[in-house]
């Protein structure tokens, strides 16, 4: 009997000892779907993983494409968070259930301009829209970097710029709804009819019309700030304006999805946390030159911030409640995205 008794224990303290590896192992893991820079969310990811010992399994893909892989996967998620995609998106994705409720704690260090309404997203960096242009083109052809939107239906431009296809990318279809609550829309389109004239190539990702334009192969794009300082720091040629009208921003969010892995739910609530601290947003601020919206984070010198430009907050409700409609419009009457580069 007690050969028996410690058979019994032995194989209780086992399954005990298995239990806890097992669940060790599950709560070090975490799955993400970004829109960031490779090289940007690679080093962020690796100081999250550094600083929490949490491994991250990571996949990059434009915004569009996450939406689309989301909405997919949804009886069957195969990440837990989504990272770096614009608020509009994510409250269309909100509405579809698409997404898990979650208010951080730290959220209360932020302007409450900058947070959802609902808890199912929340935000992480501001990203100002601007003019980012080739500077040798502009030498070599006489020209000063524009400073309006008539500037860029000039017959100068004819042909030279490159910008992102609203359908795929966070950032244009921010820049579309800036256009319509700038000028209106029925005006907004018209000026999206001449624009296009001008319109070299439509991108899949926001991220390559900024180093097309850096290498030479487009004068013009229309992206944000960081993205010309980020390209500028690697040596491409890129001067950075923004229209007199006034500009806009993205607010970057992020958010838990729902049903993801059960197992990743609380490493997710985690990386929330983490990234919403003043010490990850000062660590992505350097990485990126993304504002931070923790105004706690410090900033590198250099950095472009609301503040200095001419900046109105765009309608984010307004800009997610219109979005299938304005992308159709888009996809209608100025360019489809099939075949895009």
């Amino acid at each position: 009997m007690k050969t028996v008794a410690k058979l019994v224990a032995f194989i209780c303290v086992l399954t005990l000892l298995l239990g806890c590896c097992s669940s060790a192992f599950a709560d070090g893991k975490l799955s993400v779907y970004t829109a960031y820079p490779e090289e940007q969310a690679a080093e962020f990811l690796a100081l999250f993983e550094k600083e929490t010992g949490i491994d991250v399994e990571w996949v990059r893909l434009s915004a569009g494409e996450i939406y689309t892989r989301v909405a997919a996967e949804a009886n069957n998620p195969q990440a837990s968070i989504w990272w770096g995609t614009s608020a509009e998106t994510f409250m269309v994705a909100a509405a579809e259930g698409l997404l898990e409720t979650y208010e951080s704690p730290v959220l209360e260090s932020i302007d409450s301009q900058f947070k959802s309404q609902d808890g199912t997203w929340s935000p992480f960096s501001l990203q100002i829209i601007s003019y980012l242009v080739n500077e040798d083109w502009l030498a070599e052809n006489g020209y000063e970097a524009p400073t309006s939107w008539d500037e860029l239906i000039s017959e100068k431009y004819k042909d030279n710029i490159v910008i992102a296809h609203p359908a795929t990318s966070g950032m244009s279809y921010t820049w579309l709804y800036y256009m319509v609550q700038l000028m209106g829309e029925e005006e907004a389109f018209e000026y999206l009819h001449k624009l296009n004239d001008n319109i070299f190539q439509y991108a899949k990702s926001s991220n390559s019309p900024p180093r097309m334009v850096g290498m030479g192969e487009c004068a013009l794009t229309v992206a944000y700030t960081n993205q010309g300082m980020t390209n500028r720091d690697e040596g491409y040629p890129i001067s950075i304006t923004t229209p007199a009208e006034g500009t806009s921003y993205e607010n970057s969010a992020m958010a838990i999805i729902k049903n993801g892995p059960a197992d990743e739910l609380e490493n997710a609530k985690t990386f929330i946390d983490w990234a919403l601290s003043k010490e990850a947003q000062g660590a992505f601020a350097k990485i990126s030159y993304m504002i931070p919206v923790n105004s706690e984070a410090e900033t590198p010198e250099g950095m472009v911030t609301l503040d200095q430009v001419n900046v109105f907050a765009l309608d984010t409700q307004a800009a997610s409640a219109n979005r299938e409609r304005l992308l159709n419009r888009f996809e209608t009457e100025i360019r489809g995205k099939d075949n895009l580069a």
